[in-house]
Parts: structure tokens; sequence; C-alpha cells
């Protein structure tokens, strides 16, 4: 995860977001129970994206940058 940073190829909130998911399923009790709920809305967004697109470009933006 280090190094996709340092080369841009990763966004430092969504690195943040994973790994506090991580830490949850794996100190939490229904831990099983979030990883399946985490994994079906990344699955729902996958099928978001394959329909529209430009959604892709809103989640990917950071805030602040020019485009």
């Amino acid at each position: 995860m280090a190094v996709l940073l340092v080369v841009g190829l990763m966004n430092l909130t969504w690195m943040a977001a994973i790994a506090v998911i991580f830490l949850a399923e794996k100190h939490w009790r229904r831990g099983g129970i979030l990883a399946k709920g985490v994994g079906t809305a990344l699955i729902c967004l996958g099928l978001a994206v394959l329909g529209y697109p430009a959604l892709l470009a809103a989640i990917a933006t950071t805030p602040g940058a020019a485009g």
C-alpha cells in the first residue's frame, strides 16, 4: 500500500478506509458479517460503474483537485 501511495496509484483516503475496515473485521465479534456487507457493497459499486462509467471519475477524484 505504501508503494502504491508513493507512485501515485492509490488514494490515501481510500487506503485509510480499507485499513479501518480490515481492523474492524479482525477485532469485532461480528467481523464476518461486516466482511460480507462490505463485499456486497463493493460488488454493487462495481456493477454501478459498469453501467455508468462516469461514476468512477466521481469516486476517484481527490478533494480539491482541479479538473
